[in-house]
């Protein structure tokens, strides 16, 4: 029983592992959609506060 990136879980307990020893022959779920998805979100939250960030920067040097 190894422990995984995190895209495969223990459907009983949410433990990260290739196979939870607690919760025997329980099923596995794949989650990598799901943290494909929460890393999609933080890259484009990161880029919106990127572009607010020059947005700022142009309103305050308008000559530039």
């Amino acid at each position: 029983m190894g422990i995984t990136d995190g895209s495969m879980v223990c459907g009983l307990c949410g433990e990260w592992r290739t196979g939870c020893a607690l919760c025997g022959n329980a099923p596995l779920i794949d989650c990598s959609a799901e943290i494909a998805r929460t890393q999609r979100e933080a890259s484009e939250a990161e880029t919106e506060l990127w572009r607010q960030e020059q947005s700022i920067k142009r309103a305050a040097n308008p000559g530039l």
